[in-house]
C-alpha cells in the first residue's frame, strides 16, 4: 500500500465527507467543518457495473400503476489491506457524501457497503470486496427527485469574498467600448448600471476592479471604511469565469495562474490562504502529482520540482482553500503547443492553399497579399474542425495554451479557421523583431498581439516570417 510510484493511473480514490461532525469511539469525532473532506487512494479496478430496477406499483382494476420507480448502477471492487485500513474503509457508507474517481471518471455514489474480510491464512491482509450504488432516480407520480448534497460550498463561496464581478474584460476591446461581456456559449450580455467588472488595464498589464454607472466604466472604490469598497485583503469573485481575485496591496489584483515554465522552475501566483498542487501530464498519457506547496511560497519563490523519468507534456495547478477541496483547477499549460503546426507555403486563401496541396484539416499560413486583409504570416486551418465563436468558450473547452480556430459565427470578426491561444506562460510578441528578440527564429511560430499584453490574454498564432 506504501508502494512509490510514478502516476497514481492505477489507483481509484474515494472522497467522502459528513454534513456534520463525524462520531468516534469514546469523545472523538471527526471535524467536518470548514469544508474538511478524506482522500482515499486504492489499487484496485472497478468490475463491470450491475443495472437494476426496482418498482412499488399499485394494481387498480387490472391496470399496474407504478408509484415509485428506482434504477441505480451497482459496482464492486475488491482489495488486499491489513486491520486499519479495514476499520477506516469501514466507516466510509456511514458518511453523508461519496464520491470515487477512476481517471476522467467522477462517480457520485448514493450508497457504499464493505463486505466481510475474507482474512489470507498466512500474513496480516485481508481480501475485502466493496459494493457501491450510483445514479440513482427516483420518480413519484411522474416526478424526478434529485438526491444527496454535494461536498463543499457552491461558486463563490470558497473565500469571504468582499464584492461579486460579473466579468473580466480588456481595456479599449470592443467589450469595453461597447459596455458588454461575452459568456462562455458566445453571447454578448450588456452590462447594467451598478455592475462590477475586473479588467485588464493596459498597457499597465494591471488587474482592477471597475464599476460600470450606466454610461461608462470607471475604477471601483478602494477607500478604507466606505461600505462597498475592496482594500487589502479582501476577496472578489469573478462570475463569468469562476475566478477568485485578491487585494494584496498591490496596484493589480492577484489570482491563481502560472506564469511561466522555465525548465524544472514553475513561477505563478495562488490566492492566499491555499495550497498548490503541480500536476504533470506524462507522454503516456498519466498525470502525476509533482510537488505540493502553500499559497505564499508559489507567490513569492515559485515551484522547483524533478522531473519523472517519463516526458512531461504539460504542467498545471491544482488550489484548494479550508473551504473548497479545489476552486481553482487549472488546464493544462502545454510546454510545446506550436509543434503540431506546419505550413511550409503561404497562400491568399483556401482555396489557393487547397490548390497548393494543402488538404481538409491542415494548416497554411496567409501571404502578404491574402484576401482576407490580415498580416502575412497568420496561421489559417483548411476545414474540417470545430471552431469557436468567442476566446472565452475556447477556453471553457479546451483551456490555455491550446491553439483553436473561430468559426464563421465568431464575434471576433475575424475569417473562420483563424488560430487562436489563450496564453499563459508563454511569450507574446508584439511584431517579428520583438519575436526575434525573444529567441524565436524564421519559420517559428509565436503568440503574436499588437499591443504586446502578456497578462490573461488572447493572441493570434504568427509565423516568424522576417
Amino acid at each position: 500500500m506504501a508502494d512509490d510510484v510514478d502516476d497514481a493511473g492505477q489507483f481509484i480514490k474515494v472522497e467522502y465527507c459528513h454534513a456534520e461532525n463525524f462520531p468516534l469511539p469514546g469523545d472523538y469525532h471527526i471535524d467536518y467543518r470548514f469544508g474538511y473532506r478524506n482522500f482515499l487512494y486504492l489499487r484496485t479496478r472497478i468490475g463491470k457495473p450491475e443495472y437494476i430496477s426496482e418498482k412499488v406499483v399499485e394494481n387498480r382494476d387490472g391496470f399496474n400503476f407504478p408509484e415509485q420507480t428506482i434504477r441505480y448502477k451497482r459496482s464492486r471492487f475488491e482489495i488486499l489491506a491489513p486491520e486499519e485500513v479495514i476499520d477506516i474503509i469501514s466507516l466510509i457508507g456511514l458518511h453523508d457524501t461519496v464520491t470515487i474517481y477512476k481517471g476522467d471518471k467522477v462517480l457520485e455514489v448514493d450508497e457504499f457497503e464493505m463486505l466481510s474480510p475474507d482474512w489470507m491464512e498466512r500474513g496480516d491482509v485481508a481480501a475485502v470486496e466493496c459494493e457501491f450504488k450510483t445514479d440513482t432516480v427516483v420518480v413519484v407520480n411522474g416526478k424526478g427527485i434529485a438526491t444527496g448534497d454535494e461536498c463543499g460550498p457552491e461558486d463563490g463561496d470558497c473565500f469571504e469574498v468582499t464584492l461579486n464581478a460579473v466579468a473580466f474584460i480588456l481595456e479599449g476591446s470592443g467589450e469595453w467600448d461597447d459596455k458588454y461581456y461575452v459568456d462562455q456559449y458566445g453571447n454578448q450580455i450588456p452590462l447594467v448600471g451598478g455592475d462590477l467588472v475586473v479588467v485588464l488595464e493596459r498597457p499597465s498589464d494591471n488587474i482592477v476592479l471597475y464599476e460600470y454607472n450606466g454610461s461608462t466604466l470607471i475604477p471601483h472604490p478602494t477607500t478604507p471604511g466606505v461600505p462597498g469598497t475592496y482594500i487589502y485583503g479582501d476577496y472578489i469573485f469573478e462570475a463569468n469565469t469562476g475566478t477568485y481575485y485578491y487585494d494584496n496591496g498591490d496596484s493589480s489584483l492577484l489570482y491563481s495562474h502560472i506564469s511561466s515554465v522555465v525548465g524544472t522552475h514553475v513561477a505563478g501566483q495562488a490566492i492566499p490562504v491555499s495550497s498548490v498542487e503541480l500536476w504533470a501530464l506524462l507522454a503516456t498519457g498519466f498525470e502525476v502529482l509533482l510537488t505540493v506547496v502553500e499559497s505564499y511560497e508559489f507567490t513569492v519563490s515559485g515551484i522547483d520540482f524533478t522531473p519523472p523519468a517519463t516526458p512531461i507534456v504539460a504542467l498545471k495547478i491544482r488550489v484548494s482553500s479550508s473551504m473548497c477541496a479545489y476552486y481553482y483547477d487549472g488546464a493544462w499549460l502545454y510546454l510545446d503547443p506550436f509543434g503540431l503546426i506546419a505550413c511550409a507555403s503561404s497562400y491568399a486563401d483556401d482555396v489557393s492553399a487547397g490548390s497548393g496541396g494543402i488538404e481538409a484539416g491542415e494548416f497554411y499560413c496567409l501571404s502578404i497579399a491574402n484576401l482576407y486583409g490580415m498580416t502575412e504570416g497568420f496561421v489559417k486551418r483548411i476545414e474540417p474542425f470545430t471552431g469557436f465563436s468567442s476566446d472565452i468558450g475556447a477556453v471553457a473547452s479546451l483551456g490555455r495554451n491550446v491553439i483553436y480556430q473561430l468559426n464563421e459565427d465568431n464575434v471576433i470578426g475575424a475569417p473562420s479557421g483563424i488560430c487562436r491561444i489563450a496564453v499563459d506562460g508563454i511569450p507574446v510578441y508584439a511584431s517579428d523583431s520583438e519575436a526575434a528578440t525573444g529567441g524565436v527564429i524564421v519559420g517559428d511560430f509565436y503568440a503574436y498581439n499588437e499591443a504586446g499584453v502578456t497578462a490573461d490574454n488572447y493572441c493570434f498564432v504568427k509565423k516568424r516570417i522576417s
